[in-house]
Order: structure tokens, then C-alpha cells, then sequence
């Protein structure tokens, strides 16, 4: 384990994470046309937090990040896209 280390030498960088780290169970791109102002947005349960993970990219840059359903108060374990459903 490498503690709090989060560069280590001939490792790539990840693009985003978190600190404390938050555990995504299940992860998905928004390419719908229901809401286009989300269109390729990333989605991300997090079962531990009891949140659904909002990030707002800008290219390959997280530039936002939000916490969706603080109030369902239940785990959500898996993200993806449906075409036929509007929950906002």
C-alpha cells in the first residue's frame, strides 16, 4: 500500500480522485437527449456515501463535481443510462 501517496515514479497520473477516497461502484457516460446540458457528464454510485456521483467534464478535465440523491437514503450500487425514464 502506498499510503497517501499519490504520484509514484513511471505512473500515470490519474485525471481525477478523491481524498478521503470514495468507492464507485458502477460508472456511466450521459449521452442522452433528455437533459443535452448533461450530455457527457460521468455518473458514479456510491454505495458507501448512499449518493449518486455527478462529475462535469470539460474534454478530459473534471471541471465540477456534484452528490445527486442525498435524500433517497439507500445504496445505489450501479449507474446506467435509461432513455425511458426522467427522474429529475
Amino acid at each position: 500500500m502506498n499510503g497517501d501517496k499519490i504520484a509514484l515514479e513511471g505512473m500515470e497520473q490519474p485525471v481525477y480522485h478523491w481524498a478521503p477516497v470514495v468507492v464507485a461502484a458502477g460508472i456511466a457516460f450521459y449521452s442522452g437527449k433528455q437533459s443535452p446540458e448533461w450530455k457527457g457528464n460521468l455518473f458514479g454510485a456510491s454505495p458507501a456515501g448512499v449518493h449518486l456521483i455527478w462529475l462535469i467534464l470539460d474534454g478530459n478535465r473534471v471541471i465540477s463535481e456534484g452528490r445527486l440523491l442525498l435524500d433517497y437514503y439507500q445504496r445505489i450500487e450501479d449507474v446506467a443510462e435509461n432513455p425511458c425514464l426522467q427522474i429529475f
